[in-house]
């Protein structure tokens, strides 16, 4: 059953999420970890790649642990598309 949750979370930070590139960062639970499963699907912020998140994602994993929690964390790496917002000045 583990094996399927990991699978459908893979194809959930994968699918619908417009702009996607390949790299997506899947981090399993230590096979340590005993509990609850639990999914996170972490979107980047606008000019911050996946891996930034990684550590706080470890830690969140770590304590979900000390919980009773086993969780999964998929940090799709995605292009955000924005407009430049720098105003101007008029002269």
């Amino acid at each position: 059953m583990r094996s399927n949750f990991f699978t459908t979370l893979g194809q959930i930070a994968l699918v619908g999420i417009a702009g996607a590139q390949a790299e997506t960062i899947i981090l399993k639970p230590a096979d340590a970890y005993v509990g609850d499963d639990l999914a996170i699907v972490w979107i980047p912020g606008v000019q911050a790649a996946a891996a930034d998140y990684s550590n706080i994602a470890k830690a969140v994993q770590s304590e979900g642990a000390n919980n009773n929690q086993r969780i999964f964390v998929a940090i799709p790496e995605v292009d955000f598309q924005v407009p430049d917002l720098t105003l101007e000045t008029p002269e």
